[in-house]
């Protein structure tokens, strides 16, 4: 569980100003759209002002159904038609003389839909913001995710059946979002509780998909960290709209960068604008990516403890709301006395529900595609409270649904330019070919860099011009925090994911990290070599983290910055102690104000060791990167899945197990650390990795499976049975290795498991413990030994003829 470097986060939420009795009911979910009608068997002809009704010419099976003074003035007609046939007699109608149009006669009801909920007649939310009539047109569909990143969820809640999908629990690090708390429940109900299925209340968006993401306690706090991790793990999983019914006084980098990360993933972000009634919006409703929502009463008033300010947006119900809450012990039924299933609570959590819930109605429609398009209508429609156009007080006014599904958006602004330029990874462990470990000591060389403090910086002028991200700087900014920035905030402490819009950008960071040089250790600047081959190096010797524990963790690593190539290489000499491998770093290039980067690693244990270099070389956007020329089996793999098989050693990855692109590497090595007791190597070893850019943070690992070409000689080390193989896999973090479960294939001389985690494989021949299946099926694998035996030495046999034949043959061919 990552460590929690912020501020504490508020729910936005004031104490419920009423409740209600729980009720519940059963009864049928309505459909995902509401089709227009037609009356069968009719159509309707309207004439040409030229013509008149009486020259119309009727196709056969065609007549006159009602013909009136109205209609005559009107100069048009009904008829009736063949029932089910109504399009085709609309073509022969206007290919006839005179005729304007001809259509069906389509039903007609009520602008609006009155759903069936025992509870709707006390919920005046909807109504106010227009979701009946909104609901003629869309009641969510099936393919929008909504995450409701908050306190969770009560999965049992038959409001939400069959619609919550795959969530995540930050403050428990498991997959069941519990909500403990309440909150969590009522502002999913606002969004998508189930409507017309005579149940309880109906919710914005009937139809659509909930992502529980659980950040908040079973006290309703939580942390920026947390919400920041939340965002992109939703994101990353295809969430088109996110809630955030909570916040902060105070704004977060971290948390910013959170929010910039699924805006740009294409999330549209709705937030809670705060209940102090200050005239200052709260974070992240305040940051530009993220609609702030205020609240309004029952008479549409601005609610008196909602906040103001220039980042408001929009307004929504938040005043006495109506939802969903836990069927169990929940904190704010023991705090508040809030009823369980259904109860009542305030706030602009409320609102900012409300407004998910429209927004999820618009993700439905093709045309709001991006979050833009819905940002866009939804405040271009909005109904004005206060002073005429947005204003400080309402924003851009009250959400009205249906007028904002009505809207056309702007076309799509092209996207920006691409940087000419990219980065390269080059590992010293997996591409030794290109990249080697050459420790370069600042320390004794060099000068100290003045950086003073926890935060401290200093900048200082380059010994020559250095080209980054199609820029060319001469001075770098030296931070105490294990980073370097061309000209952005060297102060920053909460690492993040590369790239990110929010401070600092324009940076290198070998070790990004909340370090303190000030409770031991040095920076040391030098330069090596002349012109035109420089080096320039900046060290960071023997510093110690900012974890409180002075003294548990000591860091040396450094910063190289070549001359004329514009190479730049991280080199790691001392990593002991707490989260010295980087599971609490972050590790990349980021430039191009933020908007690009290549991410070698975020939080990540056992990310780097000690003696490895990582060497970031540039090269033009959309050509070959130089990776290709490693001595490492490099593949590009989407979602597609696939068998990549460089032998001995193979890798299957599933279709539909990757959620975004990745790259896997295969190297094979000599040696590695020595298996466990009891247990023989066999002495074939891989490097076997599966990296994403950026490396999301608490991402399960994918379905993936390790295979095996075993030999002859394996099997005769083996005792002469392959089911006494077994694939190994190392665990860095513990150090350690796993023996896994395997199956054996004879037929093609392949051992298979599943891997829990991709690092280093060997195979490996001994007693299996027991709780550990001999790999295969006892009764068939003798039998199948002896035949793969028979073929493999047939096989061999029968290839050493034929070349001892071809070779006679061309031996007389010679002569």
């Amino acid at each position: 569980m990552m460590r929690f470097k912020t501020l504490f986060l508020y729910i936005i939420l004031i104490l419920p100003l009423g409740r209600v009795s729980p009720a519940s009911a059963h009864g049928l979910t309505h459909g995902e759209e509401i089709a227009a009608q037609i009356v069968s068997g009719e159509l309707i002809v309207g004439m040409k002002s030229s013509a008149s009704i009486i020259q119309l010419s009727l196709p056969a099976g065609a007549e006159i159904a009602r013909a009136s003074h109205q209609l005559n003035r009107l100069n048009a007609v009904v008829l009736k038609v063949p029932s089910g046939q109504e399009a085709a007699y609309v073509q022969k109608l206007l290919d006839s003389p005179g005729v304007q149009y001809a259509e069906p006669n389509y039903l007609v009801t009520i602008a609006a839909i009155t759903p069936d909920d025992p509870l709707w007649p006390q919920q005046y939310g909807p109504t106010h913001i227009q979701a009946q009539d909104a609901w003629t047109l869309t009641t969510g569909t099936s393919s929008v995710t909504v995450a409701i990143i908050d306190s969770g969820i009560d999965r049992n809640h038959p409001e939400f059946a069959g619609r919550i999908s795959s969530g995540y629990d930050f403050i428990d690090g498991d997959t069941d979002p519990q909500d403990e708390c309440g909150h969590g429940t009522h502002v999913s109900g606002i969004i998508a509780a189930s409507g017309n299925n005579a149940m309880g209340i109906a919710g914005m968006a009937w139809n659509v998909k909930i992502m529980p993401v659980r950040v908040l306690n079973g006290y309703c706090f939580g942390s920026t960290s947390d919400i920041a991790e939340a965002l992109v793990w939703a994101s990353e999983r295809g969430a088109r709209v996110i809630n955030l019914s909570l916040g902060t006084s105070a704004p977060s980098t971290l948390m910013e960068n959170g929010v910039y990360f699924a805006y740009a993933h294409g999330a549209a972000i709705f937030a809670a604008a705060g209940n102090a009634g200050f005239p200052t919006i709260f974070y992240p409703a305040a940051y530009p990516q993220v609609m702030a929502v205020g609240a309004t009463d029952i008479n549409d008033l601005h609610a008196d403890f909602s906040n103001t300010g220039t980042a408001l947006d929009l307004m929504a119900p938040g005043s006495d709301i109506l939802s969903t809450t836990p069927y169990g012990p929940f904190y704010y039924e023991t705090l508040l006395g809030t009823s369980r299933q259904f109860g009542t609570l305030s706030g602009t959590s409320m609102a900012a529900a409300h407004a998910s819930g429209a927004a999820a109605l618009l993700a439905s429609m093709p045309q709001f595609d991006t979050p833009d398009k819905i940002y866009e209508a939804l405040t271009g429609t909005g109904l004005d409270l206060d002073t005429p156009g947005r204003d400080d007080n309402t924003g851009y006014g009250l959400i009205h649904s249906f007028a904002a599904l009505s809207y056309t958006p702007s076309p799509a602004p092209p996207p920006p330019p691409q940087p000419v330029t990219s980065y390269d990874i080059l590992d010293s462990l997996t591409c030794d070919n290109l990249v080697q470990f050459n420790w370069q000591a600042a320390a004794l060389s060099g000068t100290w860099l003045p950086v003073f403090g926890n935060d401290g910086t200093a900048t200082v002028a380059l010994p020559f011009d250095f080209i980054f991200g199609d820029q060319t700087y001469s001075e770098i900014t030296v931070s105490a925090n294990g980073y370097l920035t061309f000209g952005g905030v060297g102060s920053a402490r909460d690492n993040f994911l590369i790239p990110g819009i929010a401070q600092p950008n324009d940076f290198l960071a070998p070790f990004w990290d909340d370090l303190n040089p000030s409770a031991g250790g040095l920076l040391y600047q030098a330069t090596f070599g002349i012109a035109p081959n420089r080096k320039y190096v900046v060290e960071w010797h023997q510093v110690p983290r900012a974890d409180g524990t002075t003294g548990s963790t000591t860091l040396t690593f450094e910063v190289i910055l070549f001359e004329g190539s514009n190479d730049i290489q991280f080199q790691y000499q001392t990593l002991k102690g707490n989260a010295s491998d980087g599971s609490s770093a972050t590790i990349g290039v980021e430039y191009a104000d933020g908007t690009a980067g290549q991410a070698y690693s975020y939080n990540k244990a056992g990310a780097v060791k000690e003696m490895q270099a990582l060497l970031f070389r540039p090269y033009a956007t959309g050509s070959t990167p130089p990776s290709n020329n490693c001595s490492t089996y490099t593949r590009h793999v989407d979602i597609a899945g696939g068998f990549f098989d460089p032998a001995p050693f193979c890798v299957e990855i599933p279709s539909g197990a990757l959620h975004g692109p990745a790259i896997l590497r295969i190297r094979d090595l000599a040696r590695a650390p020595s298996p466990p007791t009891g247990w023989i190597s066999l002495g074939h070893y891989a490097d076997i990795t599966l990296s994403f850019s950026p490396d999301l943070p608490l991402s399960p690992m994918p379905e993936a499976y390790v295979c095996y070409h075993y030999t002859v000689g394996d099997v005769l080390h083996a005792g002469g049975h392959p089911e006494n193989l077994f694939l190994a896999a190392y665990d860095s973090a513990r150090k350690s290795w796993e023996i896994l479960p395997t199956t054996v294939n004879p037929a093609q001389g392949l051992l298979t498991a599943r891997a829990p985690h991709l690092s280093i494989c060997s195979v490996v021949t001994g007693q299996p413990p027991a709780q550990l299946p001999v790999t295969g099926a006892p009764l068939i694998l003798p039998t199948l030994t002896i035949l793969g035996w028979l073929v493999t030495f047939g096989g061999i046999l029968l290839t050493i003829v034929l070349r001892m034949r071809r070779r006679v043959r061309d031996g007389i061919n010679h002569r």
